[in-house]
């Protein structure tokens, strides 16, 4: 809810968070280990899903420069990371049944 909230503006409960059982779990970047307590390699993903209605998004402009609203599949392109097209294709399975 803090993260949806201080990077994209939009304001949920904690109800309204979809469980979608996507735990991604990475290696951190050598360049950010720092930032963790010793011996940290390794970071864990917990993904959720939340309804929102198209509107208006206030990005947090240290972390991201833009937004757009895309469809499915070109969300799925444009995903970088495959952490974020496992969370899409559950959400797919979620929408879809």
């Amino acid at each position: 809810m803090r993260e949806v909230s201080e990077e994209t503006g939009i304001s949920a409960g904690e109800e309204e968070l979809i469980e979608l059982g996507v735990v991604n779990t990475f290696e951190i970047a050598s360049q950010w280990r720092e930032k963790y307590a010793p011996g940290v390699t390794h970071n864990e993903e917990v993904c959720f899903a939340l309804k929102v209605g198209k509107g208006e998004v206030q990005v947090d402009s240290t972390e991201h420069d833009a937004y757009v609203w895309v469809d499915y599949d070109r969300a799925m392109e444009m995903a970088y990371w495959n952490s974020n097209r496992r969370a899409l294709a559950a959400v797919r399975l979620l929408v879809n049944g």
